[in-house]
């Protein structure tokens, strides 16, 4: 891959945790329960900033 081919790998990757980390922000109890989360989880989740797995 080119060094440009990984910069858009990278940028897209971080979109991507910044939409579902915006996503998860918006989830009330039943749906975090559904995913096996609690609300202390999702928050700590939701926290991260984008660059960070």
């Amino acid at each position: 891959m080119t060094p440009i081919g990984q910069v858009r790998q990278f940028l897209a990757e971080w979109r991507r945790r910044a939409r579902s980390r915006a996503d998860l922000s918006k989830f009330d109890h039943r749906d975090l329960q559904d995913l096996g989360m609690s609300r202390c989880d999702a928050d700590g989740e939701v926290r991260k900033p984008f660059w960070r797995s």
